[in-house]
């Protein structure tokens, strides 16, 4: 009868430790499903972030593309306006340059005119003592 006590015991302390077991072992499947869920979950805002960030990554790259593209045509106007300035500077000499032998000539004719000036004030003068001599006779 001590055998059987013992061997009842025994069968319900191992029932016990069976019935421990299944229990932690369903706890521990419950926690990894939580956790598998979890991961789950944090594996899907992730790909969204993912997803936004890439959506972000070509907005910034088409605007650099953009950003580059503006700053070759303001290099290639900023080519073109220096070329024009150069093209008017050259102008602006050439139109000097023509000023300044127009004032010449301009002066020149002054200087023809003053002298074609004195020269018929003095037939005119040459004239009038002429006329005098003349009168006088």
């Amino acid at each position: 009868e001590e055998q059987e006590q013992e061997a009842e015991v025994e069968r319900r302390e191992t029932a016990q430790r069976e019935w421990d077991i299944s229990q932690t072992i369903q706890q521990v499947q419950e926690e990894m499903e939580d956790r598998a869920q979890s991961l789950r979950k944090q594996l899907i805002l992730h790909e969204k972030e993912e997803v936004t960030l890439r959506a972000r990554l070509e907005e910034e790259r088409a605007e650099t593309e953009r950003f580059q593209r503006e700053a070759g045509q303001l290099m290639d106007e900023k080519t073109s306006l220096a070329r024009d300035g150069d093209g008017l500077r050259k102008k602006i000499k050439e139109l000097e340059a023509h000023l300044r032998e127009e004032k010449r000539a301009v002066l020149q004719q002054g200087r023809e005119l003053m002298e074609e000036k004195k020269r018929l004030r003095v037939v005119q003068e040459e004239r009038m003592e002429h006329k005098e001599d003349t009168s006088q006779l």
